[in-house]
C-alpha cells in the first residue's frame, strides 16, 4: 500500500481550509483526497465511498463536528478520524478523543503535525490491508505462485500452509524473521518470498556469521574511495546493492 493509496474524506465548511488541507496533502504524497463543505452530506457520502481516514472540522453549521463525531465513531468504528478546530483547549480535546477521535489538531495546522498524523494513520491501514490478505491465505487452500516454491519437495499440509502465509507476507513491507536450525531451508524460503513479492530489485543474500562490528557496517552500507587505508575505490553496500529487492542476512 503506497501513501497514494489512504483513502482521506476532508470535512470543513471553509472553502480555503479544504484547499489549504488539500494541497498539503498532495504535496506529501496523499493524492486520493475528497472534500466536503456541506457537513450534512456526510453519512451520505460515507455510506457510497469507502474511507481510511476523515478530517474532520469541529466548527461548523448544523449538524456541527462536534454532533458528527460521535454518529461516524459508532457508525464506522474502522475508520480513524482526525479533528481539527480552532479551539485549542484541552477539555475540548479529551473530550473528542473520549467520543472516538483518533488525533486533534488546532487550527492553524502545522504541516509537520498533520503528515505525522496521516502516518499513523497509513501504517494503521496498511496493517488492516495485510491482515486481510493474510486471513484469506489463510482460507484458501491453492498456492498463487507454487513455481517459487517447486525447490522444496512435500506433501506436508503444514508446510504448505507455510507457503500460504509466505505469499500473504510477501507484498509487504514490513521485515520478515525466519528461524530454523542449519539446514532447513531458510534461504530458499528466503528466495520464493523474493520471487512472490513481485519486487524489481535484486535478491542478495549474504551469510554474516563471523563478521566483527566493522565488516559488518562496511559490509551493509559500503564506502567511499579512501575512506580509510587500503579503501581504493568505492564500494557499494549490500542495502544499496538491495534496493528495491530483498536482502537475507
Amino acid at each position: 500500500m503506497d501513501s497514494s493509496d489512504l483513502r482521506i474524506l476532508i470535512v470543513d465548511d471553509e472553502e480555503q481550509a479544504l484547499k489549504s488541507f488539500s494541497w498539503t496533502m498532495e504535496t506529501a504524497g496523499y493524492s486520493n483526497l475528497m472534500t466536503c463543505q456541506v457537513s450534512a452530506d456526510v453519512l451520505e457520502i460515507l455510506d457510497k465511498h469507502e474511507f481510511d481516514v476523515v478530517i474532520l472540522d469541529l466548527m461548523m453549521p448544523k449538524p456541527s463536528g462536534e454532533e458528527l463525531l460521535p454518529v461516524i465513531s459508532s457508525k464506522y468504528p474502522h475508520i480513524p478520524i482526525i479533528v481539527v478546530t480552532g479551539v485549542n483547549e484541552i477539555e475540548s480535546a479529551v473530550e473528542c478523543l473520549q467520543l472516538g477521535a483518533s488525533d486533534y489538531l488546532v487550527k492553524p495546522v502545522d504541516r509537520e503535525r498533520l503528515i505525522a498524523s496521516l502516518s499513523k494513520v497509513f501504517e494503521i491501514a496498511s496493517l488492516r490491508q495485510e491482515n486481510v490478505r493474510l486471513s484469506q491465505a489463510i482460507i484458501s487452500d491453492n498456492l498463487n505462485n507454487p513455481g517459487a516454491f517447486s525447490r522444496v519437495i512435500t506433501r506436508t499440509p503444514a508446510i504448505q500452509r507455510i507457503f500460504q502465509y509466505c505469499e500473504a507476507v510477501a507484498k509487504g513491507k514490513s521485515p520478515i524473521l525466519i528461524t530454523g536450525d542449519t539446514g532447513v531451508g531458510k534461504s530458499i524460503l528466503a528466495e520464493a518470498i523474493h520471487t512472490v513479492s513481485d519486487r524489481s530489485g535484486n535478491y542478495v543474500n549474504v551469510n554474516i556469521a563471523g563478521f566483527d562490528d566493522q565488516h559488518f557496517s562496511d559490509a551493509l552500507f559500503g564506502h567511499a574511495k579512501g575512506a580509510f587505508t587500503g579503501a581504493l575505490e568505492n564500494r557499494p553496500g549490500l542495502i544499496e546493492s538491495a534496493v528495491g529487492g530483498t536482502l537475507f542476512l
